[in-house]
């Protein structure tokens, strides 16, 4: 785990697609291989107990699990969910959170940085999806940055 006394800016975020398996599955087997991320990224995830009662496009819902505080949400332009997880000694605390068209967003302290850092997961239609899907997609993610970015630039002073 990090030493939140260190007084380093760098942070570890790792992504991938999961293609369907359970979150807590994939934090529980990173642990079990002492994979040390502060934030991970998955695409294409699952979580038993919501997927069937939860509708597309609805707001990121949170859990807690092996010390990760994990946000996910079944967005508008993905078959599966979105999850961004973080290490809880790690998290100071997040503010906002925007499930947009095929991403996830959420503005993030960590205990190590001064500032709040905005994290982002994505998952942009690609084969079998018309280009215009995807072109929708980036423009939504692009808006989404900006309203953010603005939003933890504010909160900075």
């Amino acid at each position: 785990m990090h030493d939140p006394r260190q007084s380093s800016a760098l942070f570890q975020y790792a992504c991938w697609n999961i293609q369907g398996k359970p979150i807590t599955h994939c934090i529980d087997s990173l642990l079990s291989s002492e994979i040390d991320f502060h934030i991970i990224g998955l695409q294409e995830a699952t979580v038993a107990s919501t997927d069937a009662h939860t509708e597309q496009g609805g707001l990121p819902e949170v859990c807690l699990h092996e010390g990760y505080t994990i946000l996910h949400a079944w967005t508008t332009g993905c078959h599966r969910r979105l999850a961004l997880c973080f290490e809880e000694e790690s998290l100071t605390k997040w503010s906002a959170a925007k499930a947009g068209h095929s991403h996830l967003l959420v503005q993030v302290w960590l205990a190590f940085m001064d500032n709040p850092l905005i994290v982002v997961v994505a998952h942009l239609p690609h084969r079998g999806h018309p280009f215009e899907d995807f072109q929708l997609a980036c423009q939504e993610l692009e808006r989404d940055l900006q309203r953010f970015l603005n939003v933890a630039y504010q909160s900075c002073f």
